[in-house]
């Protein structure tokens, strides 16, 4: 489960997966089609501690960009293609 708010930025929140089926992808799957609906920037939040979560939204191209009450503030990377390179 995963939510997109969009505004002038995008944010994901309320990211969870079921612990009988962590560790089968379901994460990165879900996130990798939820940054596709936008290309505005998107941030997402998640404490230093949790360290599966920020491998799996290292995964899908999150980036540490600053903290923030505490936590870590991630933001989508996208990658860059040889077409939007040569604009």
């Amino acid at each position: 489960m995963a939510r997109l708010l969009c505004g002038s930025t995008c944010e994901i929140n309320m990211v969870y997966t079921n612990p009988l089926y962590r560790g089968q992808g379901y994460c990165v799957n879900g996130l990798r089609k939820l940054v596709k609906k936008t290309k505005k920037p998107i941030y997402l939040g998640v404490r230093k501690k949790n360290k599966p979560a920020i491998g799996c939204y290292e995964k899908v191209g999150f980036v540490f960009s600053r903290v923030e009450n505490g936590d870590n503030i991630m933001i989508y990377k996208r990658a860059m293609t040889r077409k939007n390179k040569n604009k």
